[in-house]
């Protein structure tokens, strides 16, 4: 009597799980927390790289200190600006600035290996959560599914004991 639904449930059970923790909605977000702790790993890494900008700016302006010091910015200052009149009351000065910057981290390792450190912890704790995640969802699907076993083992010696109740009652 107990054997049948005890081998049905070897074969089910492992379905039963599988199914669980593939439509698991919270499965998938520890997922995408482990790619996203991968990927801060490898950004820390990157931070050791040098690194290249270019940046451009256009002003426009008639205050007397903007135009003194874009003039000299530029370095395209003559005797005839320093006329009282024109200096303060400049015409508007238009400045168009570009750089290109290489920028070296020079020190800022101990803080580069410490974001290394722990982007790689934050990574290695997200694997675990995840596996305990797994673990736990195992552990509720069998416990409800060997519930269930045991539930129909119960009917089936129910019905067991009301068929040898009747049987008794028609043999008296």
């Amino acid at each position: 009597l107990f054997a049948p639904p005890l081998a049905r449930a070897q074969l089910t059970l492992g379905s039963a799980v599988e199914a669980a923790l593939s439509r698991s909605p919270g499965r998938e977000a520890l997922r995408a927390q482990v790619l996203e702790a991968e990927a801060s790993k490898r950004e820390s890494f990157g931070m050791r790289l040098p690194r290249l900008s270019a940046r451009s700016g256009y002003t426009r302006g008639d205050d007397p200190v903007y135009v003194f010091g874009s003039l000299l910015r530029q370095q395209s200052f003559s005797q005839e600006h320093f006329d009282v009149g024109r200096m303060n009351n400049p015409a508007l000065y238009t400045n168009f600035s570009n750089s290109l910057e290489l920028g070296v981290p020079l020190f800022s390792a101990l803080e580069l290996q410490s974001r290394q450190k722990l982007s790689g912890l934050e990574a290695e704790d997200v694997v675990l959560r995840l596996d305990l995640d797994a673990q736990k969802t195992r552990y509720r699907v069998t416990d409800a599914y060997l519930q269930v076993l045991h539930g129909l083992a119960l009917v089936a010696a129910l019905d067991r004991r009301v068929a040898d109740a009747a049987a008794d009652i028609e043999s008296a």
